[in-house]
């Protein structure tokens, strides 16, 4: 069921940290739309999985690709792999996984201090 138009028949969008949750949903809605994806996450195993499910549910054109989040070297191969595999590249989702599972009182700031004192 297509709930609004994004106009992205044809474009080649990519989505990060989409082998799962919101990034996975996004890349999925991409593909439902008509949209080429290029997903990429962290684990090489689950964004090829998520990719393949993806590309067999809608018949889309989609990729995935390895890479780290904090690397610059990392994120411009993910780039120039999604030009050479694609072409122009029409969106760019940024996402990022989430901090890691524990209650609110037991989160530290990055700084080592905890968020409630």
């Amino acid at each position: 069921m297509l709930i609004m138009d994004l106009q992205l028949q044809g474009k080649t969008v990519m989505v990060a940290a989409a082998s799962k949750g919101i990034g996975y949903a996004i890349a999925l809605q991409c593909a439902r739309e008509g949209a080429n994806v290029s997903m990429a996450s962290r684990d090489p195993d689950a964004i090829s999985t998520a990719a393949k499910q993806i590309a067999e549910q809608t018949g889309a054109r989609v990729q995935g690709y390895c890479f780290d989040a904090k690397s610059a070297d990392s994120i411009d191969a993910w780039v120039q792999a999604t030009l050479t595999d694609f072409g122009p590249v029409s969106g760019l989702v940024v996402n990022a996984g989430g901090p890691p599972l524990g209650s609110f009182n037991s989160s530290v700031m990055p700084t080592g201090r905890p968020l409630l004192n």
